[in-house]
């Protein structure tokens, strides 16, 4: 995932969405 082309937001969502399903 490129920070630069992508908001730290989607970011931050995409992480916590991660971790709930590696959870």
């Amino acid at each position: 995932v490129l920070s630069q082309d992508v908001p730290s937001d989607v970011v931050v969502q995409v992480g916590e969405t991660n971790f709930c399903l590696h959870k």
